[in-house]
């Protein structure tokens, strides 16, 4: 019956939320991707961010594809036992973010803006400390990602993320922001808890 989006800034573990939930929920679910899905050219540009066009126009599109599958999926839904059908870890909200924490062109937030339209169900921003955030990224170990500077970006998106959930809280298109900080996505109780505070929001709105 629901398509819902788990955003967040880079290492707050929004695609491994995703993966869990659905695990547990018996539910499918599309994700962004890592080194592999990304191409070796799109690992280039995210280190250095010299095309953000191409770059953009690439997980748009991405997104784009993730978004329409899940919502047709929960377009097929015709019973009420799972309230909850489809998790992405995707959001044109998030390609939003970005460009307000770097700075894009004109060509980028045009061609952001042609498809922000484009949403799932019900959006979950996941949200973390500085320092927990810190820690996150050193634990994942990518290269790309161990400089201050990198870590700088990943905050400044994180407040973008905030900024653009309040907007569209005060428009009454509802986000849930959940802070991680005290959650352990390898946690069972952690993961019901996550799980039925979604379930339950997604339902009263």
């Amino acid at each position: 019956m629901t398509s819902i989006s788990i955003i967040g800034t880079t290492g707050v573990g929004k695609s491994f939320l995703v993966k869990q939930l659905a695990a547990l929920n018996c539910c499918p679910a599309f994700f962004e991707g890592e080194i592999g899905v990304f191409t070796p050219r799109i690992m280039k540009l995210l280190a250095t961010r010299t095309n953000q066009y191409e770059l953009n126009s690439w997980f748009i599109a991405r997104f784009k594809r993730m978004i329409l599958a899940a919502n047709k999926i929960s377009s097929l839904r015709t019973d009420q036992i799972h309230r909850i059908d489809c998790y992405v870890d995707a959001s044109m909200l998030y390609a939003l973010a970005i460009h307000r924490a770097t700075g894009s062109s004109a060509r980028v937030i045009q061609h952001i803006l042609q498809n922000v339209h484009l949403q799932t169900d019900k959006t979950v921003l996941i949200v973390m400390s500085p320092t927990g955030l810190r820690r996150m990224i050193k634990l994942r170990g990518r290269k790309i990602e161990q400089n201050k500077s990198y870590f700088d970006l990943c905050l400044r998106i994180q407040d973008e993320l905030i900024a653009i959930a309040n907007e569209q809280n005060k428009s009454g298109n509802k986000i849930l922001i959940i802070n991680r900080d005290k959650l352990d996505f390898t946690k069972n109780s952690d993961l019901k808890l996550i799980s039925t505070k979604i379930s339950k929001w997604a339902r009263q709105i």
